[in-house]
């Protein structure tokens, strides 16, 4: 026996009587239907378990993405570099020979050198180690890369809620460009 919205019969005793579907009266049970009396407590608990099942499908369907994978390494790799790069420069490497504006490698004899144990991407004509530009460099360009995601969504929103406006020959411009 279903219980329809303002059916206060019920099939079990201790089940909460149904209310109008998503009214703001009270909780929520598993299934998206309200009922009388449900505390904050119970919406929050109720909203946390729709997010993380949310969340579970979403995450499984983009680890089947190998490329979606791929680009996450990649992206985890380069913000180890940026955390890596000071810790490094206070604790290991000599601040003459690693920084990355300053730096000389008085090691090596001929500029720029081959990749070695000292210097794993070697070094560049100035005898900088590449390796330390590469892991300095690499906070900036993740907030070049946020900045650039940003201005292009916020551009793109204003074009489409412009021509979704007009309509008619703006729309048919814009679809065209």
């Amino acid at each position: 026996m279903t219980n329809m919205p303002g059916d206060n019969s019920s099939s079990f005793p201790d089940e909460p009587t149904p209310l109008a579907p998503l009214s703001g009266l009270g909780g929520l049970n598993g299934e998206g239907i309200a009922w009388a009396g449900g505390s904050a407590r119970e919406v929050r608990r109720a909203r946390m378990r729709l997010a993380s099942r949310s969340f579970g499908v979403s995450w499984r369907i983009f680890v089947e993405s190998r490329i979606g994978v791929l680009g996450l390494a990649v992206i985890a790799f380069f913000a180890l570099l940026a955390v890596a790069h000071p810790l490094l420069m206070a604790t290991v490497w000599d601040e003459t020979t690693y920084d990355p504006v300053t730096g000389y490698a008085f090691d090596e004899v001929e500029q720029p050198a081959s990749p070695s144990w000292n210097h794993l991407l070697g070094t560049d004509p100035l005898g900088r180690d590449v390796l330390s530009q590469l892991m300095s460099s690499t906070g900036s360009e993740f907030l070049l890369g946020i900045t650039a995601a940003v201005v292009t969504v916020g551009i793109a929103t204003s074009v489409g809620a412009i021509t979704a406006y007009y309509g008619g020959l703006v729309d048919t411009f814009f679809m065209r460009l």
